[in-house]
């Protein structure tokens, strides 16, 4: 992430991060259960996309297994209503999770 944000200073064009790559990063961390980096990587990446729905729901993810409850239903709620309609599908996961944290399960 260090070197990422070093290359944005710089405006550094021979490297480009995308979406996809820092959500590569962002899983990688999460799979190792180290859930600040990888919140840190996945806020980095809202900071470039903010309309991305996949880099909301990954954030949403990490901050649930951080067991941060309020935060983690605003960015479901921000990745819901930011989907795309040919992947909504892909977050009935995050309709389930929010609907049974608000009902306190």
């Amino acid at each position: 992430l260090k070197t990422y944000q070093a290359m944005k200073r710089r405006r550094d064009r021979r490297y480009r991060i995308t979406e996809d790559a820092l959500l590569v990063v962002g899983h990688r961390l999460q799979r190792r259960r180290r859930w600040k980096q990888a919140e840190r990587v996945h806020r980095a990446n809202l900071r470039e996309y903010p309309g991305s729905f996949r880099a909301w729901f990954a954030l949403a993810n990490c901050l649930h297994h951080r067991g941060a409850r309020k935060a983690s239903l605003k960015a479901y709620r921000r990745a819901l209503r930011s989907v795309p309609r040919l992947y909504r599908r892909v977050f009935e996961t995050a309709s389930k999770r929010l609907r049974a944290a608000e009902e306190g399960r």
